[in-house]
């Protein structure tokens, strides 16, 4: 799964959204890159363009949404969207034009009322266009702050990132801790192995609906925790039906896993520290899947 980067190599903020009248009510990012010139603008992401703006006297527009869902900085899987305003010439830019991630797209500019060259940089969930806000400012829809929810690549530069006196700070990419994955559910009883690949040993059966934080990608396998991978072809982010929440395994090497409740059957196990699905809960014991029940004393 791709991460979600900050689009330029330079990051030079000149004007955040607090205490801002020109960003007021948005969580827009003006940076100037390097200099005054017109810096590169790159994709963020694998994206598509799903919607630009160009009109003499305005603001150019260009929209960028993500092809797949991307992982981000806040540690989510998410589609985004990214809005650049003010780029120098985007009429080349076709909708559905798509771009790999790293890919140069545009330059900045000051297309419109900017006093100098710039990238306003807007981000949004999902495939989005733009509203106009209580201050009659227009902004992207379903918008999220950028400095949560990107990386800063190993080799991005930080020239400023302070307006006001407020700091708008990125994480670096390899900054992501422990307490950082994304949560998905395998697809299939899936064989959890103690490498990235099927050369290494298996270790585990993980049975379909069962939840796992993911803490890193490689190539097609996600590691769940430390020694433990299994394939990503068979996890997905969305949430199996019923579900009502999500609970940990604890206080045991691994629980068992039964047919029905009060002592049915055992027919697998789930190791700790693995995230379960709660589908139903009867008494002392909780649905995990179909005809799959653990004892609650176990989960928190």
């Amino acid at each position: 799964m791709e991460k979600a980067y900050f689009p330029m190599k330079y990051y030079n903020l000149t004007q955040g959204y607090i205490n801002s009248s020109t960003h007021q009510g948005t969580y827009a990012l003006d940076n100037a890159g390097y200099d005054t010139g017109k810096d590169p603008i790159y994709a963020p992401f694998s994206c598509t363009v799903t919607k630009k703006y160009v009109k003499a006297g305005h603001a150019y527009t260009v929209w960028l949404t993500s092809n797949e869902k991307i992982l981000t900085a806040k540690g989510t899987s998410d589609y985004l969207t990214l809005m650049i305003v003010h780029p120098e010439d985007i009429a080349d830019l076709k909708i559905g034009q798509k771009f790999k991630q790293g890919d140069l797209v545009c330059h900045e500019g000051k297309t419109g009322n900017a006093s100098g060259n710039h990238a306003h940089l807007e981000l949004g969930i999902g495939t989005c266009a733009w509203h106009k806000n209580d201050y009659g400012i227009y902004m992207i829809d379903n918008a999220v702050k950028l400095e949560d929810y990107l990386f800063l690549k190993e080799d991005t530069i930080v020239k400023n990132d302070i307006y006001k006196g407020i700091k708008y700070s990125f994480k670096k990419e390899n900054a992501m801790q422990d307490t950082d994955y994304v949560i998905k559910y395998t697809t299939t009883d899936l064989n959890e192995r103690t490498g990235p690949g099927t050369n290494y040993s298996q270790i585990n059966v993980l049975l379909k609906n069962t939840a796992v934080k993911v803490y890193e990608i490689s190539g097609t396998w996600a590691k769940i925790e430390e020694g433990k991978w299994v394939s990503n072809n068979y996890l997905t982010t969305d949430k199996p039906s019923n579900h009502i929440k999500s609970m940990e395994v604890y206080n045991t090497d691994s629980l068992n896993v039964r047919s029905r409740e009060n002592n049915g059957p055992i027919i697998g196990t789930i190791p700790t520290n693995t995230v379960v699905s709660v589908l139903q809960v009867l008494n002392d014991w909780t649905k995990i899947g179909p005809d799959k029940w653990v004892f609650n004393k176990y989960l928190k």
